[in-house]
């Protein structure tokens, strides 16, 4: 991803509350990018260092009234204006590392919570950089974001033409989050259940876990431009996961409209894919509404079997009064449908 792209990248990111890794080598850029986005979002830009820390400074423990607290150091978020940059992260120390946890995930640090809005980045350069190298372990990475920032004379002299001072962004309007996953992210896992936990690979930062997945699904709700949408979720769920995730996009993009579904549930034509039979499920079990039931309950009741139950099971896990609409009963009665829900 080149700077104009990381821009936009970690404004999705900031909007969809999912703190990034910013990789790269030496002199790129990762820094400079981070101060210019916290800059013309007039948020206060906090840089610390890892480096510099040893656990202990995250709160040093004193005595009051025989109860022992944490003093919280000084360079905390006061407010949700903020974005915190965590700058060279895998040079600190393992110990430092780990002591993060808490703070990346949860946003909190013993009695201290992250204020809302609070943002937190880090960057870092990667093993083959020549930099004080110490491997971020595991349950760290997969609580970020990561996108390696690469750099090419196209996206430098823009910068070479303006310098830091002169340089603005468009700014990216936040969109609601979704308080559950995203249909296209259960309709895919329900396909590859084999793919939702994956070890984790040293040679790759991003590692797909249910706990990745549900970052994913806030940064699709952000609706990130086809420029960045496949860096983003590489980022997210490994390469591996990604690619075929892409793949199976496309297919959830061609899924059956529902206004053709209503017109005529009979004359649509029904898919024969393996992977656009999971989509279609999933995706009107999503879209069910009593003014559209019956007819979604006809055009499912022509798939294979096991589609329309992963179809009654997400309905009853959205929406349980829509089991006793006249639709889902009838499907219910069905043999094919009952012997393999009950």
């Amino acid at each position: 991803m080149y700077s104009n792209e990381l821009v936009k990248a970690i404004q999705i990111a900031i909007n969809a509350r999912v703190p990034m890794w910013i990789w790269g080598q030496a002199g790129v850029g990762k820094s400079s990018i981070v101060r210019m986005v916290a800059k013309n979002l007039s948020r206060e830009h906090i840089d610390i260092r890892p480096t510099m820390m040893d656990p202990v400074d995250m709160g040093i423990p004193y005595i009051d009234n025989g109860v022992c607290r944490r003093a919280i150091p000084s360079w905390l978020p006061t407010h949700g204006d903020t974005l915190l940059a965590v700058e060279e992260l895998p040079d600190a120390p393992l110990a430092v590392q780990c002591a993060l946890y808490q703070l990346v995930l949860e946003r909190r640090l013993g009695d201290y919570t992250l204020p809302d809005g609070a943002y937190i980045c880090a960057t870092g350069n990667r093993a083959q950089d020549g930099g004080n190298y110490n491997q971020p372990p595991a349950p760290l990475l997969n609580r970020f974001l990561h996108i390696t920032l690469e750099s090419g004379y196209d996206s430098w002299k823009t910068w070479a033409a303006k310098g830091d001072a002169n340089m603005t962004v468009d700014v990216i309007p936040a969109k609601p989050i979704t308080p559950h996953i995203r249909p296209e992210l259960r309709a895919f896992f329900a396909f590859r259940k084999d793919l939702l936990v994956q070890k984790p690979i040293k040679s790759e930062f991003a590692c797909c876990t249910p706990r990745s997945v549900e970052m994913l699904s806030r940064i699709l709700d952000q609706e990130p431009t086809d420029d960045i949408a496949s860096d983003l979720i590489n980022g997210l769920i490994g390469m591996g996961v990604g690619i075929e995730f892409l793949g199976f996009l496309r297919t959830w993009r061609s899924r059956p409209l529902i206004s053709a579904i209503v017109a005529n549930p009979m004359a649509v034509d029904v898919p024969t894919d393996l992977s656009a039979c999971y989509a279609s499920a999933v995706y009107l079990a999503g879209s069910w509404k009593p003014t559209n039931g019956d007819a979604i309950c006809q055009y499912i009741r022509r798939f294979a079997p096991e589609y329309g139950c992963l179809f009654l099971r997400d309905l009853e896990a959205r929406n349980k009064e829509a089991l006793a609409t006249p639709g889902v009963i009838a499907m219910l009665n069905l043999p094919q449908f009952n012997q393999l829900m009950f």
